[in-house]
């Protein structure tokens, strides 16, 4: 990530262009002067493969003009390199964007040594699409001129799987029952706002658990029985319980599956509350995932 690379990116990038800068000043002051190009010549090309090959977007601009712009900024603008060379700072992001973008370029270049740009920077490419990018900008003195260095990488994959996690997170706390997923060794990573007031936890807590910490003592060694059963079935239905942070029980009739996220599997299930004491008549739902006894043999154990 950015965070990883752009100290040591920054640092020499910087020196390059100051050493460029001071170049023709001093050219015939040095007498070794060809040796020191040389110099600058090898680091020049290590600063540029290391540019080159990242994976973050590297620009810089001056006088509201991008005056350069690496592999990986080319690719996420959508722009040819040499289209971005000379392009006013301003052409890359959405209208309502701009103004704010060009005064925070130039406050940069004022004197303040480091801005964050907006979290979520909008980047309008070539074909008139979207993405977005976390940035971090920098002062440098480029070719004896103060100009701003931006790192930022493309974040649009992830901002729609969050929007995508935030939407359903609203939609799922909407509803009354309780809601549940487990990774495969039973660790919960997520549950929704009736699944905590049912039983007396917060959500931060929760997500600190493994749902053997919440399942009652009888049905703990069947756990890993249900996980097995999950992972070899379509769908799963068994009968458990769970305790509350009061040590209140809540018997529960669950049915859940196997969901496929991000090339892992999880446990996903809907429980429900057979005590006949819930918020209505009707039994409530609660998302549960394997930590219990199927119907029948829940059965078994009680005769």
């Amino acid at each position: 990530m950015v965070e990883n690379t752009d100290k040591f990116e920054e640092r020499w990038l910087l020196r390059i262009a100051e050493l460029r800068a001071g170049l023709i000043q001093y050219e015939n002051k040095i007498p070794d002067f060809n040796r020191l190009r040389a110099v600058l010549g090898e680091i020049e090309d290590t600063i540029q493969t290391i540019t080159e090959n990242v994976t973050e977007g590297i620009v810089i601009t001056q006088d509201d003009k991008y005056v350069y712009a690496n592999r990986a900024a080319a690719d996420i603008f959508g722009y040819p390199r040499e289209e971005i060379i000379g392009m006013p700072v301003t052409d890359v992001t959405l209208p309502g964007m701009r103004k704010s973008l060009s005064a925070r370029d130039k406050m940069i270049q004022a004197g303040d040594s480091i801005v964050r740009v907006p979290e979520e920077w909008p980047v309008l490419r070539k074909d008139r699409t979207v993405r977005y990018v976390k940035a971090f900008a920098y002062r440098i003195i480029y070719f004896g001129k103060p100009a701003s260095l931006v790192f930022f990488y493309d974040i649009t994959e992830k901002k729609k799987m969050q929007d995508e996690l935030s939407f359903n997170a609203y939609l799922l706390d909407m509803v009354t029952d309780a809601i549940f997923l487990l990774d495969m060794e039973g660790n919960i990573v997520y549950v929704n706002e009736a699944a905590c007031e049912a039983r007396g936890y917060t959500r931060e807590e929760l997500l600190q658990m493994n749902i053997l910490d919440i399942t009652a003592p009888e049905f703990k060694h069947k756990v890993n029985i249900r996980i097995s059963q999950f992972s070899q079935r379509k769908e799963s239905r068994f009968n458990s319980t769970h305790i509350c942070k009061n040590g209140a029980r809540i018997p529960i009739e669950v049915r859940g599956k196997i969901i496929q996220r991000g090339g892992k599997s999880f446990m996903l299930g809907v429980a429900r509350d057979t005590s006949g004491t819930g918020p209505s008549k009707s039994a409530k739902s609660e998302a549960v995932i394997n930590d219990g006894v199927d119907t029948a043999a829940s059965q078994e154990s009680s005769e």
